[in-house]
Order: C-alpha cells, then sequence, then structure tokens
C-alpha cells in the first residue's frame, strides 16, 4: 500500500513537472519572439534616425533666400509630421519591453538600456527639429521683412529718380 501511495506520488510529481516544463518552454518561446520584435523596432528605429540629427543641425538658411527658404521650412513640416509618426513605433517598443518585463527576461538591464537609449535619441531629434523649425521660421520672417524693405525702398527711389533725370535735362 506504501509502494502505491509513493507511486502516485511519483507520478503527481512528474506530471507537475512535466506541465512546468511545457509552461517554461512556452514562455521561453514567446520571449524569443518578443525578443526579436524588440530587435527589429529597435534597427529600424535607429535606422530612421540615422544621420537626421546632423541635417537638422546644419545652417544652410544663412545663406539662402526666400524663395529658397520657404521649399525648406515645406520640407521640414514634412519631416516634422515623419518624426510625430514615429511617436508610434516608440509606444510599440515601449510596450514590447513591458511584455519581455512581465514573461521575466533575465537581462533586463541591457533592454532597459537600449530603450532609454532610442528614447533619448528622438527626445533629442524632436528638439533639433523643434530649433531647426524656429531658426527656419526666423529665417523666413527675417528675409520676408529685408524684401518688404527693398520695396518701400524701390517705391520711394521711383519718385526721386525722376525727379533726378528731370533735375538733369
Amino acid at each position: 500500500a506504501d509502494i502505491i501511495i509513493l507511486w502516485r506520488e511519483l507520478e503527481g510529481s512528474e506530471k507537475n513537472y512535466e506541465e512546468w516544463l511545457m509552461g517554461e518552454r512556452k514562455r521561453t518561446m514567446s520571449l524569443a519572439y518578443w525578443l526579436s520584435r524588440f530587435e527589429v523596432k529597435c534597427r529600424t528605429f535607429e535606422t530612421w534616425v540615422g544621420e537626421k540629427p546632423e541635417s537638422m543641425e546644419r545652417t544652410d538658411y544663412k545663406t539662402c533666400t526666400i524663395a529658397e527658404v520657404r521649399p525648406m521650412l515645406k520640407k521640414h513640416e514634412a519631416f516634422v509630421s515623419d518624426l510625430m509618426a514615429q511617436q508610434g513605433r516608440l509606444e510599440r517598443i515601449d510596450a514590447i519591453v513591458l511584455e519581455i518585463k512581465n514573461l521575466g527576461y533575465s537581462n533586463m538591464p541591457a533592454i532597459d538600456a537600449r530603450q532609454k537609449q532610442i528614447k533619448d535619441s528622438w527626445d533629442s531629434l524632436k528638439g533639433l527639429s523643434d530649433k531647426r523649425h524656429e531658426n527656419l521660421s526666423n529665417a523666413q520672417n527675417m528675409l520676408e521683412q529685408i524684401d518688404a524693405k527693398h520695396l518701400e525702398l524701390a517705391k520711394r527711389a521711383a519718385p526721386f529718380d525722376n525727379w533726378m533725370q528731370q533735375a538733369e535735362e
């Protein structure tokens, strides 16, 4: 009778172990899936960021005419729209990190560091973008004021030019 009781306990323990093993296998497979998704999303974002910070820091607008600054401003507004669309990717990365954390990933510091790096690069790019938009807008306003002053000067100079020509005759 003791052997039968011990045998049933052994079978129960074996069943519990198999259930745990299946659960662990499922968790590991799910973790591998989410880690690969995290890697893809991060790599895609990092590729998108690429050399954008350098282009945001350019001061090419300082030597442009009003006709050149206006398209630059329109192009920058399109970039800002694209930048805001990237915020959705960051939110998906955050959700994936939460999923990885919930699955009990053992190397969370590396995941957290990568997530922080991506957020920092997005915040930096957003700041640079805001600064470039401000600079382009200021350049456009300044060039419009200069054009207005040129027009005003031309309007004032025309009667004077007429008077000079009449005086010379």
